[in-house]
Parts: C-alpha cells; sequence; structure tokens
C-alpha cells in the first residue's frame, strides 16, 4: 500500500508528463484514483491501529465518563476482521484487562428505549419485519408493568451480572446505541449507578458496537432541533480526529443518495443515537471508501464483531444472554 502511494505521488510531482496525463483525466476517473489512495492509506492506518483508538470526555447527564473510540471505514472493518493478529492488536490499542470471562449481550429488542426510538407516523400493521408494531407502545399491559419489568432487569445487572464481571475482570461486549438493545442498555444503566465505587475505572471492560452512522446522520438535524442541543454521537464525533476526517465525505455521500428521509429505506428505522453509558466505542461507517455506496447488510461490522467475539473467546468461558423479542426479517407465508 505505501508503495503504491508514493509511486502515484512520484507521478504527480514528476513533471509536465505527470501533470498533463492527470489533467486530462476524466473528473469521475481522478476521483475514484483519489478515493483508491485514501483507502489504502486507511488501510496502513487499520493494519497498525496507530493512534486509531481516541480517549474522549463528554459531559452527559451530569456525568462526565472517559470514552474510548475506534472508528472504523467498511473497508477498514473488514480488513481488520480478515487479517491474522489484528483482534489481538485491537485490545491492546484499547488497554483492555485480560478477562477471565466473555459476556455477550445479544442484540434484544423490544423495551421502552426501543420503541420510543420509532418514528412516530410510521403504522407497521402489515409490514413482514414489524408487523402489529405501534411507536411508545411496548408488548405490556401497562406503561407501569414495562417500567417495572426493566427496573427488574437494572437490579438483576446490579446485584448480579456486574459483580461477576467485576470478580472476572469480564469483557462485555454489547450494542453501544442507546435503547437498541434492552440488555445492553440496562446494563449500561446499572453500571453508571456503581461507576462511583471504581472511582470512574470499574474493573471489567463494556464495549459496545454500532454500524448506524448512516441513521445518525439523517436524524442529525431533527434531533438537533427536538432537543436544542446536538446528539450525544455529534458530540463525540466532534471530538474524534478519525471521525472528523470522514464527516465530510459522510455527510456528502449520505444526504446526497437520501436527501429525504421519509422517502428512503430508512423511513421506519429507529432513531437512535450512542449511548452514552458505554465506555468503549467501536463505531464502523458501513460507507464503501472506493465506490461511496451505502452497505445496508453492515455485513463488515458483523465481521469484525464476530472476529473480535472469536478472538476473545478462544481460552477463557463465554456467556451469551438474549431476551426480549426478534425482527422477522423473511417473508411472511
Amino acid at each position: 500500500c505505501i508503495l503504491r502511494m508514493a509511486t502515484l505521488q512520484g507521478e504527480n510531482l514528476g513533471g509536465e508528463v505527470g501533470e498533463k496525463e492527470v489533467s486530462n483525466t476524466p473528473p469521475m476517473a481522478q476521483q475514484k484514483l483519489a478515493n483508491a489512495e485514501e483507502e489504502d492509506y486507511s488501510h496502513v492506518k487499520a493494519l497498525t491501529l496507530y493512534k486509531m483508538v481516541e480517549d474522549i470526555r463528554v459531559d452527559s447527564n451530569s456525568q462526565n465518563h472517559e470514552h474510548k473510540l475506534l472508528f472504523l471505514t467498511d473497508s477498514q472493518a473488514n480488513l481488520l476482521a480478515e487479517t491474522d493478529g489484528s483482534m489481538e492488536k485491537l485490545v491492546k490499542a484499547f488497554e483492555w484487562r485480560k478477562p477471565k470471562l466473555v459476556i455477550t449481550f445479544l442484540r434484544s429488542i423490544g423495551g421502552i428505549g426501543w420503541f420510543k426510538s420509532l418514528p412516530g407516523d410510521v403504522l407497521y400493521s402489515s409490514d413482514a419485519v414489524r408487523g402489529g408494531i405501534l411507536r411508545d407502545f411496548p408488548p405490556w399491559d401497562s406503561k407501569l408493568d414495562a417500567y417495572q419489568a426493566e427496573e427488574k432487569l437494572v437490579t438483576f445487572m446490579r446485584e448480579v451480572l456486574i459483580p461477576l464481571a467485576a470478580d472476572t475482570n469480564a469483557v462485555i461486549i454489547g450494542c453501544a446505541n442507546h435503547g437498541d438493545c434492552t440488555l445492553s442498555t440496562a446494563f449500561g444503566t446499572a453500571l453508571s449507578l456503581e461507576m462511583a465505587k471504581w472511582g470512574g475505572s470499574p474493573p471489567f471492560t463494556f464495549v459496545g458496537t454500532s454500524s448506524e452512522a448512516v441513521q445518525f446522520y439523517l436524524d442529525e438535524k431533527e434531533k438537533l432541533e427536538a432537543r436544542g442541543k446536538a446528539p450525544f454521537w455529534r458530540r463525540i464525533a466532534d471530538k474524534s480526529s478519525s471521525w472528523m476526517e470522514r464527516d465530510a465525505k459522510l455527510k456528502h455521500i449520505i444526504l446526497h443518495k437520501y436527501p429525504d428521509v421519509d422517502k428512503s429505506p430508512y423511513r421506519e428505522a429507529n432513531r437512535l443515537d450512542l449511548d452514552p453509558n458505554v465506555l468503549n466505542y467501536i463505531m464502523v461507517d458501513t460507507v464503501d471508501e472506493r465506490d461511496e455506496e451505502i452497505d445496508t447488510s453492515k455485513a463488515a461490522h458483523n465481521k469484525l464483531l464476530t472476529a473480535l467475539t472469536r478472538y476473545l473467546t478462544e481460552d477463557v468461558p463465554s456467556i451469551s444472554i438474549k431476551t426480549g423479542m426478534s425482527e422477522n426479517t423473511g417473508p411472511i407465508s
């Protein structure tokens, strides 16, 4: 990668011939060449992970946690997932303790936060994935029952799972999007209530992953107008050099492809934000650098998550936990 970049730079700096060749190149081809060079550079960064895990401090809900963020492009995530030794480098870059246990929260939708994050003007009664669902109507007899159920879940996290995680220096892998996974959100809430006893540095690692950059950008203006302040993901992004390197391009690609969210495939998607109680974020932007296309399958994110989980569980026991509901992604017969 480095040799190819140096060669390309040498051709451009090599005098009149190089300048003439560039000037005669069609604009689209020039852009593809620039994208290829940018991808090569990003691959070098990903393989070394040099300064890619950033320490970020953002005030939220009267708390001032220090977060660690690894922001990756789709191609960087793919490269890390496919390269031997890269998961070991990733863990070292985050400076995680050696765990005696790995706890994985399988995405558990259907909690109060998930139902609240649904768009308010969409009826899912005939939807193959979410048939019968209404915004802000979780499947309990009453709202009080729903809140009591989630309170019990937070209590379980405080009294059972957090002590277990502390005793085993566990790595807990969950979802970084607030409300998108009932288990991850409950654990984050419990952690925020227990954080003071460890002076802000718990003896375990809570990492959340996200592949919702497209949704974040599409909803940014709406959230800003509704809350009167920037969403939490934006405050994290503004302090991240890796994220800001991609910010203008992501805005251009996403908003150019979907100028009107109500006419896009994301119209019925949950309105999400990063969870401020997650201390370690792995963000995959789901945008292909070379073709500037959005990968709606989120394959790179899923591949990276699988590679990380396999690496962490090679020689330690693991627990996977699931609750809530699941989405039907197949046709209804």
